[in-house]
């Protein structure tokens, strides 16, 4: 009875561990989704007002500046690099 108790007990903190990474990733995630359409509004403001930005929003830094004729916004952290353009 008692092995029988020990292996649920391990299955249910394997089952918990799991579960909060899939938590995380999912904050994560949305946490990111939330930096990029900042960024994109960000990018806009410095389209209409011809002026790059540089800030650091949610752990990442969003820098506009353009290239040409063209806008871009790049949002970066430690582990990623993504460059948008208008």
């Amino acid at each position: 009875m008692l092995i029988l108790l020990a292996l649920m007990s391990t299955y249910s903190l394997s089952l918990i561990k799991e579960s909060s990474a899939v938590v995380r990733l999912r904050l994560e995630n949305a946490k990111k989704l939330i930096t990029v359409d900042s960024a994109l509004k960000v990018l806009n403001f410095s389209k209409n007002h011809e002026e790059a930005v540089t800030l650091e929003l949610n752990g990442y830094t969003i820098r506009t500046y353009k290239d040409g004729k063209k806008w871009y916004v790049e949002i970066s952290n430690d582990r990623i690099r993504e460059i948008y353009s208008e």
